[in-house]
């Protein structure tokens, strides 16, 4: 999971540029092909489905559009590397958007023993972060 710092929080790359402008870069270049990336969810392959999962968890907005991507592509994923993958997104984004309601979804996830184990465990590591 990325962990997005604050504009206070400073720090360099080993090219010698800051590396909040890098990631601030990188960010606006996701939300921006978000409409591209959205698709990936449903590849076939379970990599690719990963990796957009992840790199949509960083999108500076369209966040709701994206938690109910994530959220319906949960529902019906049937790989569990997916799956734990699908979670740990829905918890960053949450996290990086500060949305309550995904806190709890987390919390509820990972108590519910219903839920498989990969759901449970990224849930639980989702909602501790």
């Amino acid at each position: 999971m990325l962990r997005f710092r604050d504009d206070d929080e400073w720090s360099v790359e080993v090219t010698g540029h800051p590396q909040n402008w890098s990631v601030q870069a990188s960010r606006e270049a996701i939300t921006t092909d978000t409409g591209l990336l959205l698709p990936l969810l449903d590849d076939p392959d379970p990599a690719v489905r990963i990796a957009a999962a992840y790199v949509l968890a960083a999108a500076l907005d369209r966040a709701q559009d994206i938690r109910t991507a994530l959220h319906s592509r949960l529902n019906t994923e049937d790989d569990p590397a997916v799956r734990a993958a699908l979670v740990l997104a829905i918890a960053q984004l949450g996290g990086a958007h500060r949305h309550e309601p995904t806190v709890v979804w987390a919390r509820d996830c990972w108590a519910d023993p219903a839920r498989p184990a990969e759901v449970r465990v990224s849930a639980a590591l989702g909602w501790r972060c």
